[in-house]
């Protein structure tokens, strides 16, 4: 079970144990079940497309498992890495239980107007991803879901 102090301790150091970098972008592993994605900048498809191939593996096996996804200093995404999201989400290559944190207020308010719209129109495929401002409510949100255990 990861505790805050070891995750605070990463987060400082960039990352964890078993960390990889995709351009400015870096993955790590939080055991038993938590991927964890930091997106920085602007976000390529071959970055995505490389860090969803290693989730995929990781996850491979495993009864059950979420992402968490930092993305405070992520600035844009490329249309190849919004094409590459929409592809793995319409083929099942999305995490069951899957949160964002670091969204401004804005970015927030547009994700959660876009996904009603998609709803709506009836063009909403899987699960919305939940985006908070913060680490600590997307850590809460991810373990309240049932069955992945989490540290406080």
């Amino acid at each position: 079970m990861v505790h805050a102090a070891g995750r605070a301790a990463r987060r400082e150091a960039g990352g964890g144990g078993d960390e990889r970098h995709f351009g400015e972008h870096s993955a790590w592993v939080e055991e038993p079940d938590v991927f964890v994605m930091r997106l920085v900048g602007r976000l390529e498809g071959a970055e995505l497309e490389a860090m969803l191939d290693w989730y995929a593996a990781w996850q491979r096996g495993r009864a059950e498992c979420c992402v968490l996804v930092d993305v405070t200093r992520l600035k844009t995404l490329s249309p190849a890495a919004r094409e590459v999201a929409n592809v793995r989400r319409r083929n099942g290559g999305s995490a069951p239980v899957t949160a964002c944190f670091g969204a401004s207020y804005t970015i927030r308010v547009i994700a959660d107007m876009v996904m009603r719209a998609r709803r709506i129109l009836g063009n909403a495929s899987g699960a919305a991803t939940p985006i908070f401002a913060t680490e600590a409510e997307a850590r809460a949100y991810l373990a309240s879901r049932a069955g992945v255990q989490r540290s406080a």
